[in-house]
């Protein structure tokens, strides 16, 4: 074989074997990225009917799940340095699946009453590959459904925002948090949303925002390595007694939903966290 041929042939070689790392780096690119939501009690990881103490008392959820939207995080790769340098945030979009639109996601699991085993639900957050997980050094999202999405008809959104269980009336909108616990003798319940809503009657949309929103952000930082975040049912109900008495729906004038709103108001609070906070 002459020296041209040789020369030309392992050209051939090592273009070829560039070309499967770049399209083995772009396939990378272009998957989805998954984030885990763990639902826990202080360190305890908790699962349908699982029991936890509080307040040395055992209680399990029956039903928890809720509503994340407006997700943004801080990139620091190097093509955004722009980004960096100016701390702005950039939205992270949501693919769409069965439990997600592109802005608004229900996450959580309902609990079967036949078999403790059984559950249905999402533990998943499905991203967009925006972003090299890598580069990202903080998140943030909110609790809630945004306004505009908050107060339309159900029948005729897609899912999520069409699941009967987590919206109360055009007035007032979707539930954001839906936990309902039960006790060997008791029960409690805490229904998460906006109040406050003015509107002609309960199957209208008011005109402008509600008085008491009732959406709540939450930022920290974000560790590539784990890329999973943890909802400590702990923090969320500091300082309260569950009873059947003491439930919330949100209402601002019952007494039992100052301290909840309280804890989610405050940033020591958490109730969502990184894995390793």
């Amino acid at each position: 074989m002459s020296d041209i041929k040789l020369f030309f042939l392992t050209l051939l070689k090592i273009t070829a074997f560039f070309s499967v790392l770049f399209s083995l780096a772009a396939c990378d690119r272009n998957q989805a990225v998954n984030i885990t939501v763990t639902p826990v009690y202080q360190q305890q990881v908790l699962a349908c009917n699982k029991p936890f103490s509080h307040m040395d008392k055992s209680w399990r959820y029956q039903q928890l799940q809720f509503f994340i939207s407006d997700l943004e995080v801080i990139s620091q790769s190097d093509d955004s340095a722009s980004v960096q340098a100016n701390n702005l945030w950039q939205t992270w979009p949501m693919l769409e699946t069965e439990f997600q639109s592109g802005m608004v996601a229900l996450l959580g699991q309902v609990c079967s009453p036949d078999d403790r085993d059984a559950t249905s639900g999402n533990w998943q957050l499905a991203l967009a590959p925006s972003f090299e997980l890598s580069s990202i050094s903080r998140i943030r999202f909110t609790l809630g459904v945004p306004f505009s999405l908050n107060h339309q008809n159900p029948l005729t959104q897609k899912s999520p925002l069409n699941e009967p269980s987590m919206f109360w009336v055009w007035r007032t909108g979707h539930k954001f948090l839906r936990l309902e616990m039960v006790s060997k003798d008791d029960t409690w319940l805490f229904h998460l949303g906006s109040t406050g809503c003015s509107a002609v009657s309960p199957v209208r949309p008011p005109a402008e925002e509600c008085r008491q929103p009732n959406r709540f952000q939450f930022e920290f930082a974000f560790d590539s390595n784990t890329p999973e975040l943890h909802l400590d049912l702990s923090r969320l109900l500091t300082q309260v007694t569950l009873t059947r008495e003491k439930s919330c729906q949100s209402a601002p004038e019952n007494p039992h939903c100052r301290q909840i709103l309280a804890n989610l108001s405050e940033p020591e609070s958490r109730l969502f966290r990184g894995s390793d906070d």
